[in-house]
């Protein structure tokens, strides 16, 4: 994604991957990944900003439908420390 100060370019790409390869005797080889471009867009600014504004709406339109979840902005919260069994007591049983 660039900027110029007029025009905002984006460029899509899509990776692929090769199984990876054994053969008698062969040590299994790493999987082959590349990517290719598969889409060069590029707006004006007001063309980006009115993107932006379209899908907002579908991201609307998807919350309500429960195709997607909320999610919540800010730092991840800390788990929620176990809780520890009572202390014994350090008196002795009254007689």
């Amino acid at each position: 994604l660039f900027f110029d100060g007029g025009t905002v370019r984006m460029e899509f790409t899509v990776t692929r991957t090769d199984p990876a390869h054994s053969g008698p005797g062969h040590v299994m080889t790493e999987p082959r990944q590349w990517s290719y471009t598969a889409c060069r867009v590029v707006l004006s600014a007001r063309g980006a900003a009115e993107m932006l504004n379209k899908m907002q709406e579908l991201q609307g339109v998807m919350l309500r439908n429960g195709a997607l979840q909320p999610h919540r902005m800010g730092p991840p919260e800390a788990p929620a420390a176990p809780e520890s069994p009572p202390e014994p007591s350090s008196q002795a049983p009254a007689k």
